[in-house]
C-alpha cells in the first residue's frame, strides 16, 4: 500500500478530489474515488505477487516513482484504437460530471498507468528505455484485444470467494502474458527500430502462432460468449505466444 500511495501520486490525488467537495455531485465524487480505489488493489496485489515476503518499500518508491512521474502523463498518447476510444469515453463521461478536466484525465488513465509496473520491470530486464517498452506494450495490448477482455473479465460473476478469486487471478495472468509478449518482442526484435517495425517482424516471424490466436480471439468476439470458461480459452490463446519467439 506504501508503495502504490508514493509512486502514484496518490496524496495528490486525494487532495484534489476531496476539494470538489460541494462543487460536484457525491455520486461524481465517489466514482472518482472508486477509480483510485481500482488502482490500489491491483498494484498492491502486483507488488504482493511479484515481492512476496521480501518488500524493500524504500527500494520499489526509488525504482518507480520517477519514471511513473515521467511515463504517466505520456500513457493516453501511447493508447490506440479501442483503448484510445475507452480513454476518451471516460474522460468526457467525467466532464460532463463536472470534473476539472485535467484531473479527469489523470484519473482515467489511471489503471493504464497500472501497466507501467510491468513495463519497468522488463525495460530494466532487456536494458531498454522504459518509454520505449511503454510504446511498444500499449501497442501490442491493442493488437491482441487485451482491453476487450479485461472488461469481459470485469464483468464477470463474484457471487462468492471463489469466482472473484477466480476473476482476479484470470485479470493477472492476462496481464503477465501481456508483458511476456511485450519481454519476447523486446528482446528478439532490434531495438533501433521503430515500433511498428519491430512488431511486424515479430508477426512475422511467428506468423502462424499469431494467426492461430487472432482467429481465436475473432471467433470468441463473433461468439459473444464472455463466461469463465471462454475467457480462459482467449488467455490460453495468448499465452501460447509468450513461449515462442525466445532470443
Amino acid at each position: 500500500y506504501q508503495v502504490t500511495r508514493e509512486i502514484f501520486g496518490f496524496p495528490q490525488m486525494w487532495a484534489e478530489i476531496e476539494a470538489l467537495d460541494g462543487q460536484i455531485s457525491t455520486d461524481a465524487q465517489c466514482a472518482l474515488y472508486f477509480e483510485l480505489r481500482r488502482l490500489l488493489d491491483r498494484s498492491t496485489r502486483w507488488f504482493l505477487q511479484s515481492r512476496g515476503g521480501t518488500l524493500d518499500v524504500a527500494n520499489e518508491i526509488v525504482k518507480f516513482r520517477e519514471r511513473i512521474t515521467a511515463i504517466g502523463p505520456h500513457v493516453p498518447g501511447m493508447l490506440q484504437g479501442a483503448e484510445l476510444a475507452r480513454y476518451d469515453r471516460h474522460v468526457a463521461r467525467m466532464v460532463a460530471d463536472g470534473t476539472p478536466e485535467s484531473l479527469a484525465r489523470r484519473v482515467a488513465a489511471l489503471l493504464d498507468e497500472f501497466s507501467l509496473l510491468d513495463i519497468i520491470e522488463i525495460a530494466d530486464r532487456v536494458d531498454q528505455d522504459a518509454a520505449q517498452v511503454a510504446d511498444l506494450y500499449f501497442s501490442l495490448s491493442e493488437r491482441f484485444e487485451v482491453d476487450r477482455l479485461l472488461h469481459h473479465i470485469t464483468n464477470l460473476p463474484r457471487d462468492d470467494r471463489w469466482t472473484s478469486n477466480a476473476r482476479s487471478a484470470l485479470r493477472s495472468d492476462l496481464y503477465s502474458a501481456l508483458a511476456g509478449i511485450t519481454m519476447r518482442v523486446a528482446k528478439s526484435m532490434d531495438a533501433s527500430k521503430s515500433r511498428d517495425e519491430r512488431i511486424a517482424e515479430w508477426e512475422e516471424w511467428l506468423a502462424e502462432g499469431v494467426g492461430r490466436t487472432r482467429a481465436t480471439l475473432a471467433e470468441i468476439a463473433q461468439s459473444e460468449q464472455t463466461d469463465l470458461a471462454t475467457l480462459s480459452v482467449a488467455l490460453r490463446a495468448v499465452r501460447t505466444l509468450v513461449g515462442q519467439g525466445a532470443a
